[in-house]
């Protein structure tokens, strides 16, 4: 493992020179087309043409929140009412899930 920036920038040199040599790229050509590195081949359509937006699809009926953290930051947050997903803005929690919290506690 490489601990000093020289040394990062050495394993940076090489691998550069390793990836771009004519006989991985033959060897990497050959296994693409013989359907052994579909994760490679996948990131080569991502780059060539543009990564397909993800989306998560919620269904059924009920109440509740979605929230989506990362990382410890919230990035998305949707209120469920009767099976319709409802745009919520701020930290605050709509009452029918404060009640059903302040009843956990």
């Amino acid at each position: 493992m490489a601990k000093t920036k020289i040394q990062v920038r050495e394993l940076q040199i090489w691998a550069d020179r390793f990836l771009s040599s004519p006989e991985y790229r033959l060897n990497l050509k050959e296994r693409i087309l013989a359907g052994e590195a579909q994760a490679i081949e996948l990131a080569l359509y991502h780059y060539a043409y543009g990564k397909p937006k993800e989306e998560l699809k919620v269904s059924g009926g009920g109440d509740g929140v979605f929230i989506l953290n990362i990382g410890g930051v919230e990035i998305v947050r949707r209120e469920l009412q009767d099976g319709e997903i409802i745009d919520t803005t701020g930290g605050v929690l709509p009452e029918k899930t404060e009640e059903l919290a302040d009843a956990h506690d």
